[in-house]
């Protein structure tokens, strides 16, 4: 995305708020971005409820590493591996609605916030 850029004549601004003249109002937004160690508790929070409540905990052991492993090292072959394993549990996961809710809350955080 570029700079915003205002031209009056042969008077250019590049980036930021101009003030000149009369009277101005100036509004800024700030946007909250939560912090990456904040999404990786909520994450770990997800994966002990995942541990709790997973139909089938040996495949969770299984899958578990790639899971792991993505979230501390967050490079594009473990995104690969760290999706491969969520669609696995997922597709897994039967009627255990808590266990589902977790693994859709993880894919969503990641979504939302990969890299950390």
């Amino acid at each position: 995305m570029t700079e915003p850029r205002m031209t009056f004549g042969n008077l250019n601004f590049q980036g930021g708020i101009q003030n000149f003249g009369g009277t101005n109002e100036n509004e800024q937004t700030t946007v909250f971005v939560e912090l990456p160690a904040k999404q990786l508790e909520k994450i770990e929070a997800q994966l002990a409820v995942l541990r709790e409540t997973y139909p089938d905990p040996d495949l969770l052991e299984r899958e578990r590493p790639a899971i792991e492993e993505a979230i501390r090292q967050p490079t594009a072959a473990n995104r690969k591996g760290l999706d491969r394993a969520l669609e696995r549990l997922s597709a897994n996961a039967g009627n255990a609605s808590r266990a589902a809710e977790a693994i859709a809350a993880i894919v969503a955080l990641v979504a939302k916030h990969w890299p950390f």
